[in-house]
């Protein structure tokens, strides 16, 4: 389920050439375009909330995200 975020958040880029060539106003435009670019980065909290405590604490201490050490393993 976390990986089908991730992918789907990613194919949400894929969008960002049809709106910027539709007729909408530039100002809705920018908008969709913000919307959809930061799509990936929200799908994957969105994953890791989905998933759990388990996974926030493994990347914590993998990875060093969210204030963990990389590489410190215990």
């Amino acid at each position: 389920m976390g990986a089908a975020l991730v992918g789907g958040g990613y194919a949400a880029w894929l969008l960002i050439p049809l709106v910027l060539s539709s007729e909408l106003d530039g100002h809705v435009k920018g908008v969709i375009v913000t919307t959809l670019g930061a799509t990936p980065l929200a799908t994957k909290i969105l994953a890791i909330a989905l998933l759990g405590r388990p996974t926030f604490n493994y990347l914590k201490k993998k990875y060093g995200f969210f204030g963990g050490h990389a590489g410190h393993e215990s």
